[in-house]
């Protein structure tokens, strides 16, 4: 008999401790928490075109000194890279500068003579350092990335 008092006993104060859990008030944070700006940097405006700076948390855009591309943007194995090129035209011999885009093989960009024309141009790696240009109107160039 005495054991079974003992087992009622026990069985009141589980039932009480679970009470009492229940019928406890949740906490509840008094103040929101600050959070904190993270998107603190300043775009970069280059002739027209919007560059966001190496620090930026959602840029890509990337330059490293120890290359012969000026910078590199994207995501890793699927880059996009923009170098300075110059060279001469295959068929007229003039020289042309400017600076081209690249993704893997291909790439496009824009030359100028000596007269300052403008000349867009789609490009293909033909050597290491060495693109083939090709005009709107058939003429090729070879330039050499800088």
């Amino acid at each position: 008999m005495k054991g079974t008092y003992v087992w009622l006993a026990i069985l009141v104060v589980i039932a009480g401790v679970k009470l009492y859990n229940y019928s406890a008030e949740p906490s509840v944070p008094t103040a929101t928490p600050e959070i904190p700006v993270i998107n603190t940097y300043t775009p970069i405006q280059t002739s027209g075109n919007l560059i966001l700076p190496s620090n930026s948390y959602n840029s890509t855009y990337y330059t490293d000194d120890d290359y012969e591309y000026n910078y590199r943007t994207g995501y890793s194995g699927d880059y996009s890279y923009n170098y300075s090129a110059e060279g001469y035209g295959n068929d007229s011999g003039e020289y042309v500068y400017g600076d081209v885009d690249t993704e893997g093989k291909y790439g496009e960009g824009y030359l100028y003579d000596e007269d300052g024309n403008e000349i867009y141009v789609e490009t293909e790696w033909v050597d290491y350092g060495v693109l083939e240009a090709t005009d709107e109107y058939g003429n090729t160039y070879e330039l050499e990335v800088d």
